[in-house]
């Protein structure tokens, strides 16, 4: 019984595309005649609607989380925790707290050079690195807001998302545990 629900939790968003095509051409019917041309703008528009569902895959650090990092943001402090691949443990093998503005700077600088595509059906368990970015906008007059973006990531991935920019995007992490057994 729960293999079915699985199946069918999997592929409802197809069984929605499937219906919701199906009303968009019976709304369209009404209004163009020639089964000819129908079919070829509802071709077109399931062309158009699948890329445009693709593209909605790429994005970039910066844009990823543009509601929470803004200019005008304080970041106040970044924790760091460091996981061994080689080790099973679920305690991090090295950890640091990153309050200088200069270090903080160059990790922001090197998250956002990094171009990212959502990874369909990848639930990955192991990341290199932990990152919570400790954020604090201003919410009003005499009133702000902290926010913690927690972050997952190694070379290859941030949280969900395949990283697909070459930038080395962990090189002031590597820097900063380059002394310790962690790296």
């Amino acid at each position: 019984m729960g293999g079915f629900f699985d199946f069918t939790l999997q592929y409802f968003h197809l069984f929605l595309i499937a219906v919701l095509i199906a009303i968009v051409t019976l709304v369209m019917s009404k209004f163009i005649k020639r089964k000819r041309t129908l079919f070829m703008v509802m071709t077109v528009l399931v062309i158009g609607v699948f890329f445009a569902v693709q593209q909605s895959k790429y994005t970039s650090f910066p844009e990823l989380y543009n509601k929470i990092l803004k200019e005008d943001s304080v970041i106040e402090e970044i924790n760091i925790r460091v996981y061994d691949p080689s080790n099973d443990s679920l305690e991090p093998s090295a950890s640091k707290v990153i309050e200088d503005q200069d270090t903080i700077e160059g990790l922001m600088n090197d998250f956002s050079k990094i171009e990212l595509k959502k990874e369909d059906g990848t639930a990955r368990e192991f990341y290199q690195y932990h990152v919570g970015i400790i954020v604090t906008n201003q919410a009003g007059e005499d009133r702000f807001s902290t926010k913690v973006i927690n972050i997952k990531l190694d070379q290859d991935y941030l949280n969900d998302y395949k990283v697909i920019s070459s930038t080395n995007h962990l090189k002031t992490l590597e820097a900063l545990f380059s002394g310790e057994d962690a790296s």
